[in-house]
């Protein structure tokens, strides 16, 4: 899901063998973000006739052109999201349950430079990379991707109290002194923690990944 506040500068979606495809020209082996490799069980010429499709369907996007010599040049936009996915100098990963669903929903953020890239997954075997203007707008995609709502401007807890007062209830539990612990506990002090201003809801858990194998037959054009 999209946040419209933050409109990425490039988007884009490739399908696993274009991702493998445009990775084999950088000489780059995905670590994060990738399914079970599809092309794992296949003979090698099988891989290559894969991803040779894979290059031409980047072709007929214009994503990739073959110039004079007969080698692919990726566009310009389309080769700084990928380096920035396969050589990121920070990254961040989630996945989040939502309710009733079996398998968790993946996003990942990437940061090289002053380049923001965010990298959900719409279905398997398919990657959206968007460029983004800021880390703050990553941030909203996070949060967008998870479904996550605010809850407004929440009324202090009456339940909340000090540290000091949160002492007291542990030692008289310690002693035994039952009627004292509930005492403290049923007059708290006014906490001294800032007003929270919303409260959100962000179910994530993590999960193992696999990886693209980093062998890869050259893909012919």
């Amino acid at each position: 899901m999209a946040n419209d506040n933050h409109r990425g500068q490039f988007r884009v979606i490739l399908s696993h063998e274009e991702l493998a495809f445009l990775l084999g020209l950088m000489g780059a082996t995905p670590t994060i973000g990738v399914d079970d490799d599809p092309l794992s069980e296949k003979a090698a010429d099988q891989v290559s006739a894969a991803l040779s499709a894979a290059g031409h369907g980047l072709q007929a996007r214009e994503l990739v052109q073959i110039d004079a010599g007969g080698q692919p040049v990726v566009q310009t936009e389309l080769l700084a999201a990928t380096g920035v996915y396969a050589f990121p100098e920070r990254l961040v990963t989630l996945y989040h349950w939502g309710a009733g669903e079996a398998l968790p929903a993946a996003f990942f953020g990437y940061v090289r430079g002053a380049t923001v890239l965010s990298h959900a997954r719409p279905a398997p075997f398919l990657h959206e990379f968007e460029v983004l203007d800021s880390a703050k707008a990553l941030i909203d995609r996070m949060v967008a991707n998870c479904g996550v709502r605010g809850t407004g401007n929440a009324v202090p807890d009456p339940w909340l109290i000090s540290a000091e007062a949160l002492a007291q209830v542990r030692e008289s539990a310690r002693l035994g002194q039952r009627d004292a612990a509930l005492a403290s506990r049923c007059r708290p002090k006014q906490p001294e923690l800032p007003r929270r201003n919303s409260s959100m809801h962000l179910p994530a858990h993590p999960m193992s990944q696999s990886s693209l194998p980093s062998a890869r037959p050259t893909p012919v054009l």
